[in-house]
C-alpha cells in the first residue's frame, strides 16, 4: 500500500514522504534486517529511504510489516531490491529443504523403499 501526501486515510502530516508497507513472513525478516541491522543500514544509504521492519507480527498472523518511506522512485527501487533479495533466499532455502527431505527419506527407506522424492 502506498500512501501519498495528504491522503485522507493517512494519520501522517501532509509534508511527510509517501510510504509503502508490505507483509513478509517472520522467517524472512532476518534476511531483510541483516546481521545487526546491516542490510537495513545499506538500504538507507544506497536508496536514500527510511526502512523499518516491525518487531512484532500482525495480529493472528505470522507476517511482519516492512515499511519503506521516501521519494516514490527511491521506494520502488528499494522494493525491487527487497523482493529480489527474498526471492534468492527463498530459492536457496527451498533447495536446502528439498535436499534435506531427499536425504532423510533415502535414509529412512534404505533398501526397502522404492520411493523417489519429487524435487
Amino acid at each position: 500500500m502506498v500512501q501519498k501526501r495528504g491522503s485522507e486515510d493517512s494519520d501522517r502530516r501532509p509534508h511527510e514522504e509517501p510510504e509503502l508497507r508490505m507483509l513478509i513472513h517472520q522467517s524472512q525478516a532476518g534476511c531483510v534486517i541483516g546481521k545487526a541491522g546491516g542490510k537495513l543500514r545499506d538500504m538507507r544509504q544506497d536508496f536514500g529511504v527510511e526502512v523499518k521492519v516491525y518487531a512484532s507480527c500482525c495480529p493472528m498472523s505470522t507476517d511482519r510489516i516492512v515499511r519503506v518511506m521516501g521519494a516514490v522512485k527511491k521506494v520502488v527501487k528499494c522494493l525491487i531490491y527487497i523482493v529480489e533479495m527474498l526471492r534468492t533466499v527463498s530459492s536457496r532455502l527451498h533447495k536446502r529443504h528439498s535436499q534435506f527431505l531427499s536425504n532423510h527419506f533415502r535414509w529412512i527407506g534404505g533398501n526397502y523403499s522404492k520411493w523417489v522424492p519429487y524435487c
